[in-house]
């Protein structure tokens, strides 16, 4: 029985990979480089470090100085949170705390980008734990953040299930021996062939859960 649903904020709570395309490419732009689509789509799930390596790559330049010269181009071009929230979010957070079942969020971003999403979209009482994986020695695809959950959530990996949408974060729920939902997305195309379920809707999580109950009953 699901005792405790572990959501991703990136392409889940947020519908935010298309404007992280959107962002790197015209950041690549500005500094006279183009990337496909497909190139930059391998950023996807992973952390930022994993993007200023990428990008150094791709520019023939250092992971520091994308690191400075990103992070003030996303200074000057903020995520609206609120306005890319994933509104059927709220009606599965509700369902989760009329059945008491513990919700918490386990993303690669970091901490404060996390706090900062869920203030904006009015859902941080929802969650029992908010985890970044840059507290770790290792982010995703690493399971160490899905076991660093149930353990701050206080039960087995078999009780919980996780909400992806990356291969990177998939891999890393399946390492930890979660149950995995993967929703799709036709744009971001990643490998969710690992998961247990595949959704279109987050609203799905609910008949999810009145199987598994059922089920363990």
């Amino acid at each position: 029985m699901i005792s405790a649903v572990i959501f991703d904020m990136d392409g889940v709570l947020v519908d935010s990979e298309r404007k992280y395309l959107h962002d790197h490419m015209d950041f690549l732009a500005q500094h006279g480089f183009q990337a496909s689509v497909e190139n930059l789509l391998k950023i996807v799930g992973h952390d930022d470090s994993f993007a200023w390596h990428y990008l150094a790559e791709l520019m023939g330049s250092s992971p520091s100085v994308i690191e400075r010269e990103l992070t003030e181009y996303f200074q000057e071009h903020p995520t609206n949170y609120k306005a890319i929230f994933r509104e059927e979010s709220l009606q599965v957070l509700r369902y989760l705390k009329e059945n008491n079942i513990q919700a918490a969020v386990a993303s690669a971003a970091p901490k404060r980008r996390i706090l900062r999403m869920a203030w904006a979209c009015g859902i941080e009482d929802y969650f029992a734990e908010i985890i970044s994986g840059t507290d770790f020695r290792h982010n995703k695809p690493d399971p160490e953040i899905y076991h660093a959950a149930c353990r701050r959530l206080k039960i087995h990996e078999a009780e919980a299930l996780v909400i992806e949408d990356s291969h990177s974060g998939i891999a890393a729920a399946k390492a930890a021996r979660i149950q995995v939902a993967a929703l799709r997305d036709p744009l971001i195309r990643q490998d969710i062939s690992q998961a247990d379920y595949k959704i279109d809707s987050l609203t799905e999580i609910i008949e999810i859960l009145k199987e598994e109950k059922t089920y363990a009953e």
